[in-house]
């Protein structure tokens, strides 16, 4: 079944659909559209259920199969804004909201979902786009609920591909800027199972920025928030204010990972990357009274190519980094890899691995502002350089640190005999800092380490506490 107001060929405006019910039902092969094609508007898409709104696919059936979809198509007209508004929204098995540019110069409209509760599951997802278009910009992308749920397919052997599940915004790759994501989930906000919110560039346009707002995000499961460059547009930057902010854990099956060409375990992660083309890492602001990264999860910066890594900024009560995942630490030893990015962590890095000595972009800088600062069982944060560009800046001001069970903080410069100095730590405690079997170093291989300063009312080295700048 399809309801669709579609404006053929020419230079008209498409009609709207406005839709009121207390249940809307929307099943497998399915869709409510309103397309536009070459220089005609498209029509707007208003839908209101009192109760639910539900959104169920097939395994046999393609995302686009079956959802809502206000796109323009081909040419140079505008599409269509999507309103959505009901008590609850359930997707689930393949199924899509989509506002995009396809083919064409033409603008996505901007696409706004408001709900009290919110499932998505098994490959569906809602997106403003302009991957495919040749210039459009795609459309903002606004969600308000009071609680979001969204969990990935299980066994997907393309989870963040083809088996996509989440949001996303994305510019493409002929041009056009990437839309602007705004989530406010006033309860909770949960990604898990390798789900995935998203924004990025996918060519000379400027990626769209991520803003999250929530009592409490819950990143878990091999899931991650990622804004990425994969063009010559800088990346969109991560904003998130939370009462509580949870990253943990490791999804335990192997997927292909198209950046690094290899198979591996997806970490929880909030993360921006910037790849071979030169656009700049967006930055990760992370506001709340606890942010707490464990079981292996990840918070990174990085850049493998001659953009910009981008920078991380906590400003919160209490951080926690620590933990080291089993499944991640048995999968890399049996690929004969180290063990060491199985630990929790917070990172920049410059990455050498895809263009070697033309990998020349700077790691960005890691700022942390907390009351109580806990590096525990092997968690670390961490700045590296392994090619030309300069390692980030490491500056931790809090009440109290303690670093403890093989934690560490580290600057490092390594593996090119290229390599860009290392980056500076710098440590201002209010209070206390002790270090109980931890090390924070700043070290170089070839090029110049950086400098180490702790200024605390108190110091503590116990256990072979390890503290250093050095070359090595």
């Amino acid at each position: 079944m399809c309801i669709r107001d579609r404006y053929n060929p020419g230079t008209g405006k498409a009609g709207d659909i406005s839709i009121h019910t207390e249940r809307l039902n929307i099943t497998a092969g399915t869709e409510i559209s309103t397309p536009t094609f070459f220089t005609g508007q498209g029509g707007n898409i208003s839908l209101t259920s009192t109760e639910f709104i539900s959104i169920e696919g097939s395994e046999n059936l393609a995302p686009f199969a079956t959802g809502i979809f206000a796109n323009t198509l081909y040419g140079s007209g505008q599409g269509g804004n999507l309103q959505l508004t009901t008590n609850r929204l359930d997707m689930t098995t393949n199924t899509a909201i989509q506002v995009g540019t396809f083919w064409g110069t033409g603008h996505a409209g901007d696409a706004r979902i408001e709900a009290q509760t919110m499932q998505l599951q098994d490959a569906s997802f809602i997106t403003t786009t302009g991957q495919f278009g040749n210039g459009g910009n795609a459309g903002n992308l606004e969600v308000i609920a009071d609680s979001i749920y969204i969990s990935g397919s299980e066994g997907s052997s393309d989870p963040f591909g083809s088996g996509f599940t989440g949001m996303s915004t994305m510019a493409g790759p002929w041009g056009g800027e990437g839309g602007q994501l705004k989530i406010t989930a006033t309860d909770n906000l949960t990604l898990t199972n390798r789900s995935q919110i998203g924004t990025g560039s996918a060519g000379p346009g400027p990626g769209g920025d991520t803003e999250i707002i929530t009592g409490l995000l819950e990143v878990n499961n091999g899931a991650n928030i990622q804004s990425i460059a994969k063009g010559s547009g800088d990346a969109g930057n991560i904003q998130i204010v939370a009462n509580q902010v949870r990253v943990s854990g490791v999804h335990p099956d192997p997927f292909f990972n198209d950046i690094t060409g290899e198979a591996n375990l997806a970490p929880s992660a909030i993360t921006t990357q910037t790849l071979d083309q030169g656009g700049r890492a967006g930055d990760v602001m992370i506001t709340a009274d606890a942010i707490e990264v464990t079981d292996g999860a990840v918070i990174d910066a990085r850049t493998f190519g001659p953009g910009d890594g981008g920078n991380i900024h906590f400003n919160a009560e209490s951080v926690s980094i620590g933990g080291e995942n089993a499944d991640m630490r048995e999968f890399l030893a049996s690929q004969g890899k180290s063990p060491f990015v199985a630990r929790s962590r917070v990172q920049t890095n410059a990455e050498s691995l895809l263009l070697g000595d033309d990998a020349d972009g700077n790691a960005g800088d890691i700022f942390i502002d907390a009351t109580e600062l806990n590096l525990f069982d092997k968690g670390f944060i961490n700045s590296e350089t392994t090619g030309p560009g300069t390692g980030g800046d490491i500056t931790l001001v809090t009440d109290r640190m303690t670093i403890s069970g093989d934690a560490r903080v580290l600057a490092v410069s390594a593996v090119s005999p290229n390599a860009g100095r290392a980056g500076n730590i710098s440590i201002s405690e209010r209070d206390t800092f002790e270090n109980d079997n931890g090390i924070v170093s700043s070290a170089a291989l070839v090029a110049a380490g950086g400098d180490v300063s702790i200024e605390a009312g108190a110091i503590y080295l116990r256990n072979e506490a390890f503290v250093s700048a050095r070359n090595l």
